[in-house]
């Protein structure tokens, strides 16, 4: 009797120690395309920005290049060209929210910025459609004096060009005015995402959603499918295991040195991205939409904000969750260095769970 029962209780410390092994176990690159990868998505963001000043102007454009001039200029939202970037973003919630960049989800400039972009691009151009009226009103004292001597002939042309004249002069007076008038950008964007190993032909085949908050200093997003609800058999990463209890948040130094210690622990350890390198690009197959996987190493924590390592990344991978050999999420990427592509940067994950906690 006393054998059997020593022989179940070592059954037990046995399941015990497995189950605690299964729990540990490290993930594979296998591992992670059949389970994890499902829970990544491609984001596809379509959009534009529009500019309004007090003298009841409305001007579009779709972005500021790097040395500050506005680009995609026009009057018209007919005529707008909108620009498409697209990025990787990972399910947090059963609810449809997705984890992502700031900058793919909320592409923004500074209010200060656009204006001056605005107003640069706006004097050059009141320059030229002024010295475009300048020539018409000296044309319109020409045929002037012709009609006046009897030519009738010149009169409709006389009319036509006064009415460009008068059009270019309005415009004028209106470029004029935005130099001292108060004004509000707004961004239109399309967001939707597509579902790893299914098949993209058209924008139809991307679900919509819509921003739900964001992070810019952190550059991070949190955006959602409109249905919100996470599609059946989708993996969802936990975020619940890297939660920070709003009482441990308030204990300043102590959680400030547990974080420390923590980042400590990841120097050299192995990381695995999954995500879509360049897109579409290289993401669309014979056999539907893959995302890449990744592996790397932690190679320099650089501050408490972000972690560097040498997983290689391109555009379109930014916001993919990076994780560590157990398979939990570490980092969100965001960014990879121009000249050394085999060194990135990301997010560490606890702000995004804080960003999380911030729509709880």
């Amino acid at each position: 009797m006393m054998k059997k029962y020593l022989f179940a209780i070592l059954c037990v410390f046995l399941s015990a120690c497995g189950g605690t092994q299964t729990k540990n176990k490290k993930v594979s690159v296998q591992s992670l395309e059949a389970k994890q990868a499902s829970g990544v998505v491609l984001i596809k963001n379509t959009y534009y920005y529009s500019i309004d000043f007090d003298s009841n102007l409305t001007v579009y454009f779709t972005g500021i290049d790097d040395e500050g001039n506005i680009q995609g200029v026009t009057f018209d939202e007919n005529e707008v060209k909108p620009v498409t970037c697209y990025g990787t973003g990972f399910f947090v919630s059963k609810d449809g929210l997705i984890a992502t960049n700031a900058h793919v989800a909320s592409p923004t400039f500074s209010t200060k910025d656009v204006r001056a972009a605005i107003v640069g691009a706006f004097n050059n151009l009141s320059d030229k459609v002024q010295d475009a009226v300048n020539q018409q009103t000296e044309r319109l004292g020409e045929l002037r004096l012709l009609i006046d001597a009897g030519n009738s002939e010149y009169i409709s042309q006389y009319q036509e060009l006064a009415q460009k004249r008068d059009g270019n002069q309005k415009l004028v007076n209106a470029i004029n005015r935005i130099n001292s008038a108060e004004c509000d950008y707004s961004r239109h964007s399309d967001i939707g995402v597509a579902f790893n190993n299914t098949h993209v032909r058209n924008t139809d085949d991307f679900t919509d959603c819509v921003t739900v908050t964001t992070d810019e200093e952190h550059d991070l997003a949190l955006i959602q499918l409109k249905t919100k609800e996470t599609p059946k058999k989708l993996f969802v990463f936990d975020m619940s295991m890297s939660k920070t209890s709003k009482r441990s948040m308030r204990n300043g130094d102590d959680e400030e040195n547990k974080r420390k210690k923590r980042a400590c622990s990841l120097a050299g350890k192995t990381l695995y991205m999954i995500g879509f390198n360049l897109g579409p690009q290289l993401a669309l197959t014979k056999e539907g939409l893959k995302a890449q996987i990744t592996k790397g190493e932690v190679s320099q924590n650089t501050d408490e904000d972000k972690i560097m390592y040498t997983i290689p990344s391109l555009h379109g991978s930014s916001g993919s969750p990076v994780l560590d050999s157990q398979g939990k999420v570490v980092a969100v990427n965001f960014a990879g260095l121009d000249k050394t592509q085999n060194f990135n940067f990301g997010i560490k994950v606890n702000h995004l769970v804080e960003l999380l906690q911030t729509i709880e």
